[in-house]
């Protein structure tokens, strides 16, 4: 799963990559989004009942059970090549 995101972004980090800030002032690329909606869509596919939360696209509720946390340029401020993906699960 990690491979999707770093993959797909890495085509951005590879020409020259826009920037923009949220509200908070926090840095995002046009890489974000799209990485972001990548991870979503495989885990919908292989995890259909978990739930999701990513720092652009905000929460899907799911099984109430299992949450994936999704940042998908972790480090943006630094333009770090990896994906920040981590599984909740309130029964462990």
């Amino acid at each position: 799963m990690a491979n999707i995101g770093s993959t797909n972004g890495m085509r951005f980090l590879r020409g020259s990559l826009s920037v923009e800030l949220k509200l908070d002032e926090r840095p995002v690329t046009q890489a974000d989004k799209p990485v972001e909606a990548e991870v979503r869509s495989y885990l919908k596919r292989h995890f259909p009942e978990h739930g999701s939360f990513g720092e652009e696209h905000g929460q899907e509720a799911g099984d109430g059970r299992h949450m994936w946390f999704i940042d998908p340029v972790g480090g943006t401020r630094c333009l770090a090549s990896c994906v920040h993906i981590r599984l909740r699960d309130s029964l462990g």
